[in-house]
Parts: C-alpha cells; sequence; structure tokens
C-alpha cells in the first residue's frame, strides 16, 4: 500500500490519516522541517518579553501588537502554503516541483491570508468571549439571584467556546480548498463545510490533534529551552521543535483535506491539486 492509497469512497478514517501524515512527513522531512522553521521564526521572536503598554503608550502598543500578528500570521499562511502544496504533489506519486509550489503559494497569498484572517478572528472572538462571560464564576456571588446569573453566564460561555470549535471543524479544510482549487475567502468556507459534512467528529478529534501539536510543541520549546538560560539557545531550540511540531500538524491539515475529497468525492491523488502543474 502506497501513502497516496485511501479508503473505499465514503470512508474516512482517523488512524489512516494520521498514519499517512507521518510517511508523508518522513519523506519529505529535511524540506518541510526547514519551512516551518523559517515561518516559525516570528512566532519565537515576537513571543520574548516586550515593553507593556504603560512604558510605550498604549497606542504604539496596540500597532506594535497587530503589526507582529500581521508578520506572524504571513510567515504562517506562506509556509503553509509551500509545505501544503508540496505534500500534495507526493501524494499524487509526482516529484515535488518547487517552482509551481511557491509560484501558487504567492499567487494564492491574499486569498489564504483572506481566510485565515476570517477563521482566526471568528474563532478568537468566540473564545475571548467565552473567557470574559465566564469571569464572574471567580467572583464573590452569595444572593441566589447572583448565583443564576453567573451560572447563566458560565453556561454562555461554555455555548461560546463550543461554538469556536464547530467553526473550526466545518472551516477545517478552508485554507487547503483556498490552495488547491483556488477559490475565494467566503467559498473556501462553503466548500470546507461541504467537505467535513458527516465526517465532523473525527475531524474535531484531529483538529484537536494538530492544536496539542502545535501549542504543546511550543509550550514544551519554551519551558525546556529556557532552563537552558542561555539566549541564543533558547531560540534556536524553540525554533528547531517547533518547526517539527508545526510541519507533523500541518501534514495531518493536508491529509484530511485529501481524505475527505476521496472519501466524498471518489477523487483519486492524481486529480487532487492539478493546480501546481
Amino acid at each position: 500500500m502506497t501513502v497516496a492509497t485511501v479508503a473505499a469512497e465514503g470512508e474516512f478514517r482517523i488512524g489512516q490519516v494520521i498514519n499517512r501524515a507521518s510517511k508523508v512527513l518522513i519523506a519529505n522531512f529535511w524540506f518541510f522541517f526547514v519551512v516551518m522553521v523559517v515561518a516559525s521564526l516570528p512566532d519565537v521572536i515576537f513571543s520574548k518579553p516586550s515593553p507593556s503598554p504603560s512604558e510605550t503608550g498604549a497606542y504604539n502598543y496596540a500597532i506594535t501588537l497587530i503589526l507582529q500578528l500581521v508578520v506572524m500570521l504571513v510567515a504562517g499562511v506562506i509556509g503553509q502554503a509551500i509545505v501544503a502544496g508540496s505534500a500534495l504533489q507526493y501524494l499524487r506519486g509526482e516529484p515535488v516541483r518547487l517552482g509551481g509550489v511557491f509560484n501558487q503559494a504567492l499567487a494564492r497569498f491574499f486569498p489564504l491570508f483572506g481566510t485565515t484572517l476570517i477563521l482566526m478572528v471568528l474563532v478568537v472572538t468566540l473564545v475571548v468571549g467565552g473567557g470574559l462571560v465566564a469571569v464572574p464564576f471567580v467572583l464573590p456571588h452569595t444572593s441566589p439571584i447572583s448565583t443564576v446569573l453567573v451560572m447563566a453566564l458560565v453556561l454562555c460561555g461554555f455555548l461560546l467556546n463550543a461554538a469556536a470549535a464547530i467553526l473550526l471543524t466545518r472551516w477545517a479544510v478552508s485554507w487547503l480548498a483556498c490552495l488547491a482549487e483556488e477559490t475565494g475567502p467566503i467559498a473556501s468556507l462553503g466548500r470546507s463545510s461541504h467537505l467535513t459534512k458527516g465526517y465532523r467528529w473525527k475531524i474535531l478529534g484531529l483538529v484537536l490533534l494538530t492544536i496539542i501539536v502545535s501549542a504543546g510543541g511550543g509550550a514544551i520549546a519554551e519551558f525546556v529551552m529556557g532552563l537552558t538560560g542561555n539566549a541564543s539557545a533558547n531560540v534556536i531550540g524553540q525554533l528547531l521543535i517547533r518547526g517539527g511540531a508545526n510541519a507533523f500538524a500541518t501534514c495531518i491539515s493536508i491529509l484530511i483535506y485529501h481524505d475527505l475529497r476521496a472519501a466524498k468525492e471518489g477523487i483519486a491523488s492524481k486529480e487532487i491539486a492539478t493546480v501546481f502543474d
């Protein structure tokens, strides 16, 4: 069985996605690793302590924070697009054409950026909102009315976070649809909703896995390398660990998209992502 082999039409298996994502990563490890290390560079640099709003002024602090987020998003979008294009070519059993991959990543940058930004803004808004409405839960409350109100707010916070998880699941492959099928941001979100329908519990598990791998890899890197006490070793170590973790998480996302198209549409690997030819 080759890496490109998929289940019969209508089937989508978590174990198969993880297994084949691992094989794709191993087969292209050094290229994917280097790309994601470079893409993770702004994240590592900007994670260092910066002046507080009281030192720089609220306006300057906000502008700096926004610019940092934009740079991190740009690097992440381009890095993931390069890895995705290369992985999809590999799954088609063809040699990776770096020229085609880079050209497609750059050509699709703005739609990809828009798709990612929409998803990120909505999900972050829901998660932050869920956290804010649950704040009264930790405050003193003695009367029955205040207790009921607090519980209602906690429930509201839970529902907002559940809504964020639903959006992450529905739109899990929106950026890949945008890249491989050359759709716009809104169409990509709709395309992802169509592909994920009927498989969302499985996809939720895989999405949580990618979040755990990426976030966990970053947290572990920061903790372990922080023990060295050497700033340079800290940065290098974080880059290496984050690069590997993000490469694997990206491969998981790619295989989700690849296998969803095969399961729902019966499309063979060679028919996917012909835009890179």
